[in-house]
């Protein structure tokens, strides 16, 4: 697949369940975590969207490890760490990408109309821990994609307990040269209202065929 260089970095991914199995010790297939890198002494750590703690034995050689990187992990061996220990499994990393994390956009007089509606396919939308994830497919050929999600003050529900947030995708009025998926994740904290559950996000887009798409999202304690 030729690369193409985006307005933002898209997270390459074949395939990725929002369901993550937290079940490991039986496990001969690959395993795909998302999570946070940190560090335990001198030890990489990665802090899954589940809030599991999987020190890692051993990563890439040419991953250049930076602590607060979200990422996908893949990994097969997993051992379940002793009860006491400060992390919950060691695992063995074979691939460790790093995903794009933008803010969200609050929407004002000057950005309202140059955020763009072009469409995409979404593969899947959901939340985990403070990330918003939109995993998508869509179609480019040679100019810059961007795309943001946005919070718009003045388009919120009535209803207490309900943000809207819209999805974005300003093509440059490209056309659908190769078919690309995405991963991408948008910080719900980057708002100036922390939101605190339970609650619901109502998630707005326009999918690949220029039809509105809404999915409803429970965010529970």
């Amino acid at each position: 697949m030729k690369k193409l260089f985006f307005g933002v970095f898209v997270a390459l991914i074949a395939s990725l369940s929002s369901c993550m199995d937290t079940s490991y010790e039986q496990a001969e297939q690959s395993i795909i975590n998302i999570g946070v890198t940190s560090m335990l002494d001198n030890d990489y750590l990665i802090i899954n969207d589940s809030g599991q703690k999987l020190l890692a034995v051993s990563i890439p050689g040419d991953y250049e490890y930076e602590v607060g990187t979200r990422v996908k992990v893949v990994f097969k061996n997993a051992v379940k760490a002793e009860e006491g220990l400060a992390y919950d499994y060691t695992i063995t990393i074979s691939e460790i990408e790093d995903i794009t994390v933008k803010d969200l956009i609050v929407i004002d007089d000057l950005n309202r109309d140059t955020l763009g509606d072009a469409g995409v396919h979404f593969n899947d939308v959901y939340i985990s821990g403070r990330y918003l994830n939109v995993n998508m497919t869509f179609g480019a050929s040679n100019k810059p994609h961007y795309f943001n999600v946005s919070y718009d003050p003045d388009g919120q529900s009535e209803e207490e307990g309900i943000h809207t947030l819209v999805f974005h995708h300003k093509d440059n009025d490209d056309y659908w040269g190769a078919t690309y998926n995405g991963f991408l994740s948008y910080d719900l904290n980057s708002l100036d209202e922390i939101l605190l559950p339970p609650y619901k996000i109502l998630f707005k887009g326009i999918d690949a065929y220029n039809q509105a798409y809404e999915k409803t999202i429970d965010v529970e304690e």
